[in-house]
């Protein structure tokens, strides 16, 4: 039985962490759901530790036309990431 099976399955001892990671020009932010950090290997083999936060994440639907747009809420409670997000979408050109 794969990981992804058993995970699937609830047999083991993984569970799923919700991770999203946030590219900002040439900064990157690495958040994951919950209460404690986790460091992880992302799947180019870097290794990176995810900021604990309170954050929901929508899947998006799958639709024919191509676009797919996630949907996300986090309480960044230190203001960067989510500063950093507000700055980057007042500052887009139209």
């Amino acid at each position: 039985m794969t990981i992804l099976n058993r995970l699937y399955a609830s047999s083991g001892p993984e569970v799923i962490i919700e991770t999203l990671q946030i590219n900002i020009g040439d900064a990157v932010h690495y958040l994951c759901k919950g209460y404690e950090d986790i460091t992880a290997t992302t799947d180019n083999g870097d290794t990176v530790t995810f900021i604990a936060c309170a954050m929901d994440i929508a899947l998006p639907a799958r639709n024919a036309d191509g676009t797919q747009d996630l949907k996300f809420a986090l309480c960044n409670i230190d203001g960067v990431v989510s500063t950093a997000i507000r700055n980057a979408i007042n500052d887009r050109s139209p």
